[in-house]
């Protein structure tokens, strides 16, 4: 046999360190490595998801849910299919895009494609990161894996469906098992409307969400977790998307509640389409605060409410008003005009512009928020959400708060001149005397 080479042996001497360096690095960069997940927060502490439940390639719900894993808080916006716009992802050879449905952008070109749409939309200057895709029947499964869903059904629905099916529910506080809360989402009543189906489903992804929190030690557990993932389809490796549920466990659902898009209805090519108040600028800058509020930890604990004055002679202000506060998460107790307003006249007196038992007359000058509840945090939240400098914080007299009917309420709104359906224009502050 030929003998090697002194040349030959230290080739082969230099290859085998070679093999030895190129193992060690392997070895260390698979120890080391950092989940997609985790290398996120490191560029955005607040986490943002893509969650839709569909059935086959129709989305039936769509929500955004953020969370800062920091804070443990999380905010939810829904996505209503009907959200219309002009689609850059509908183009085609002849059109640049088309104006239709956001749902349609799932259906012809799947999740990808909806997730650039959606993004677009909510936060232009940012990536919503993640999706997670459920079928219903899926659902089902999910909804027997964490122990069933828990609703609120105001009366019993016993009815039958076009195809023959039955619908039969029980009524008030019930723990759903996965063939009923199938049952509780696609439902559809001849006295109600898409809408009221709509919060059905929007009430589910609650659920879902808080369950996720209460089975969170079971699921997470790594001998479960796959029976779990098996029946959603995420754009994540099965080791990021474990890491991604474990942070989403972690935040208390139990007072969320979705904020939705409002906008003006058009009829377009037939279909009946929401296009977004200032395209897109109003749910942009609610997405804005309740990132910050996320990351401060201020996150309401429950729905606050508002009365709302119009304090102008603009038809239809303090309605509209209303419906962008209840988008925002907000409930509304009453909209009326400015005169009527118990808490503005008390103002008014406290200043002096108007005397004890005298009217308010003409138009208000400057939008007003009026504080009952004493908490600040709060109070500055829904003034930053509408740009109103001009706060009033009454001193909280007593448990017993009170509005215009003598009803209790969180915040009163008066809309000025400078208010202009969505924002207010100008920094007026009024000077203590």
């Amino acid at each position: 046999m030929k003998k090697l080479s002194s040349q030959q042996k230290n080739a082969f001497f230099l290859l085998g360190i070679l093999l030895i360096l190129i193992s060690v690095i392997v070895v260390l960069a698979v120890s080391l490595k950092t989940d997609d997940v985790t290398a996120s927060l490191d560029e955005s502490a607040v986490v943002k998801v893509l969650v839709v439940l569909h059935d086959g390639d129709t989305a039936l719900a769509t929500d955004v849910f953020l969370f800062a894993p920091e804070t443990k808080k999380g905010a939810l916006f829904e996505i209503a299919g009907n959200i219309g716009a002009i689609y850059t992802s509908l183009a085609t050879e002849e059109i640049e895009g088309r104006v239709d449905r956001i749902d349609t952008v799932y259906r012809e070109k799947g999740i990808e494609a909806y997730r650039s749409e959606i993004q677009k939309l909510i936060m232009p200057k940012e990536k919503l990161q993640y999706t997670i895709e459920v079928n219903i029947d899926d659902f089902g499964l999910l909804t027997d894996l964490l122990g069933g869903m828990k609703v609120f059904i105001p009366s019993p629905v016993d009815a039958h469906g076009e195809a023959g099916e039955r619908w039969l529910l029980p009524s008030g506080a019930v723990n759903l098992d996965g063939d009923k809360v199938q049952t509780y989402m696609s439902y559809l009543l001849p006295e109600e409307t898409e809408s009221d189906r709509d919060k059905r489903r929007q009430e589910v992804a609650v659920s879902f969400l808080s369950a996720l929190n209460e089975n969170r030690t079971t699921i997470i557990d790594k001998k479960n977790f796959s029976a779990f993932s098996s029946h959603m389809k995420t754009n994540l490796q099965e080791s990021d998307f474990h890491t991604l549920i474990s942070l989403m466990s972690e935040v208390d659902c139990s007072t969320l509640s979705p904020q939705s898009i409002v906008g003006t209805l058009r009829t377009v090519d037939g279909k009946v389409l929401l296009f977004p108040h200032l395209e897109g600028e109003h749910i942009q800058n609610a997405v804005k605060l309740s990132e910050n509020s996320l990351l401060n930890g201020l996150v309401q604990n429950r729905v606050y409410v508002i009365d709302v004055f119009n304090g102008t002679s603009r038809a239809g202000l303090a309605g509209n008003t209303a419906e962008l506060l209840r988008g925002a998460g907000y409930d509304i107790l009453s909209v009326s005009n400015a005169d009527e307003s118990q808490a503005f006249k008390r103002y008014l007196i406290k200043y002096g512009d108007i005397a004890e038992g005298e009217e308010i007359e003409g138009d208000v000058e400057h939008t007003l928020l009026i504080n009952h509840i004493g908490d600040e945090q709060v109070g500055q939240s829904l003034a930053d959400f509408i740009r109103c400098k001009n706060i009033e914080n009454e001193e909280v007299l007593s448990d017993v708060l009170y509005s215009s009917e003598g009803t209790d309420v969180d915040f009163t709104l008066i809309l000025g001149k400078d208010f202009d359906g969505t924002y207010v224009r100008g920094g007026y502050v009024r000077e203590e005397e």
